[in-house]
């Protein structure tokens, strides 16, 4: 049987496309087509796409776990594989439980994150705020431990159920927070990716404190106005394309390595936060790691630190 019959014997509640443009599914707005490109969406999004994945597996397709697509880079060839699209759901979809102290949030992976917090948040849960701005899914921040402002999720997370693909067999799991092991931008699904496995986040848990919800809305407001003074949002981009490095800033050693407003086609360091790559109309993923490079190599000539990408690179390197 052929791959493409296999995988839609497998589809119930997804969709299958063919040679679909990744530049449509990220927010740098570049890349290719995938040759393969599954939508997943709902409850049981989670458990179809890791039997998805197991097929790929078996049948040695490359595959990659997209979420909102808000921190990655496919290459401008295309992805000669799978792509597998964990879909936003409906806020209506975020389930909200009323304790005498806090908040529990219930989630699937494919919800985006900011409208978890602001929806909680709006009810007087406090701790969240952090998240409100933040343009990733549930399922990619728990992956990645997406936070701003001094948050993150590991101080709101309780669980993640979570599905492991090895050889073709699927385990599902359930990681309380500290099976996690989150750090910055880290976590033990990262290390399993490492060794291995395929990683589904599938859903999460997460509780925060009860509280005043016009103070938390007004934080959320406050937070909002920092990006939009501070942060380029009027072009595509994947937000900070640095890790912060320790005891310092990407975006300060960028700005003192002479960079601000640095181009390639149409690839920029931004004028307004040194800190982001964005896209100012028609650059591809071309432009955009070439200028990386650049920056890399500079900041490193100046300061003797080497930047490493917040982005994931797919079919491209550094």
């Amino acid at each position: 049987m052929e791959f493409k019959q296999e995988l839609l014997n497998i589809i119930k509640n997804g969709s299958l496309l063919l040679d679909e443009p990744m530049s449509r599914h990220t927010t740098f707005g570049t890349g290719g087509p995938a040759s393969f490109f599954v939508k997943e969406q709902g409850r049981d999004a989670g458990k179809e796409a890791a039997s998805v994945i197991a097929l790929c597996q078996k049948e040695k397709m490359p595959y990659y776990i997209l979420g909102n697509g808000s921190n990655v880079l496919f290459a401008d060839e295309g992805y000669d594989g799978l792509v597998i699209y964990m879909a936003p759901d409906n806020a209506e979809d975020i389930v909200i439980e009323e304790k005498e102290a806090s908040f529990k949030v219930s989630v699937n992976a494919g919800a985006m994150l900011g409208a978890t917090a602001t929806k909680v948040s709006r009810l007087g849960g406090r701790g969240f705020e952090f998240a409100a701005g933040i343009p990733g899914s549930v399922g990619g921040a728990v992956f990645m431990n997406a936070g701003a402002y001094d948050g993150q999720i590991n101080d709101v997370i309780v669980n993640a159920e979570v599905y492991l693909i090895e050889n073709g067999e699927v385990t599902r799991k359930v990681f309380g927070k500290e099976d996690l092991k989150l750090s910055y931008r880290h976590s033990a699904l990262m290390e399993h990716e490492e060794n291995g496995s395929a990683v589904i986040c599938a859903a999460a848990e997460f509780e925060v404190k009860k509280g005043n919800a016009k103070e938390a809305m007004d934080l959320i407001a406050e937070l909002r106005e920092k990006r939009v003074s501070k942060q380029p949002l009027e072009y595509k981009s994947a937000g900070s394309t640095f890790k912060r490095p320790e005891n310092n800033y990407a975006g300060k050693l960028i700005q003192e390595a002479g960079l601000r407003g640095y181009s390639v086609g149409d690839a920029q360091v931004s004028e307004k936060h040194c800190g982001f790559v964005i896209n100012k109309g028609a650059a591809t993923t071309g432009d955009i790691v070439t200028l990386m490079r650049t920056v890399i190599d500079r900041v490193y000539e100046n300061s003797g630190i080497r930047l490493e990408p917040e982005v994931r690179l797919v079919g491209v390197s550094l």
